[in-house]
């Protein structure tokens, strides 16, 4: 058994899987790219059209809204959990889930917290039947 040669051979399959990988990094972040162009324009169109979603031969296109919440004022916020004993809103930052759960059971915000809405665009691939 050559130690020193599978050592070696061990390194240069090292050396060409990090540059497969990082091939497919720039790939991907270049498909990713090229997708959030699509994605734009196809939200673009729904705007122009007054459409939610669109079935196409293809495949479903469709609005999603996505919800993040941060901190405004930890000032505010924090005080407030306290007093009302809603620690389960609390990680390093404010618990999303727990923060929505209250927005949509309470129609308002906690106190100090900012909630950013984006909508974004959707595919799902057209079944075969």
């Amino acid at each position: 058994m050559d130690l020193e040669n599978l050592v070696e051979q061990y390194i240069e399959l090292r050396d060409k899987k990090s540059a497969v990988q990082a091939r497919a990094k720039e790939l991907v972040a270049k498909l990713d790219g090229e997708m959030a162009e699509l994605e734009v324009t196809i939200l673009q169109a729904f705007g122009e059209l007054g459409i939610e979603s669109a079935r196409t031969k293809a495949g479903t296109a469709y609005k999603a809204e996505k919800r993040s919440t941060s901190v405004a004022g930890w000032d505010d916020f924090l005080p407030w959990v306290q007093a009302t004993d809603n620690w389960h809103m609390l990680t390093r930052a404010a618990n999303k889930t727990a923060v929505l759960e209250y927005l949509d059971e309470h129609e308002e915000l906690p106190p100090g917290i900012n909630l950013y809405r984006t909508v974004e665009i959707n595919i799902n691939r057209a079944t075969k039947r």
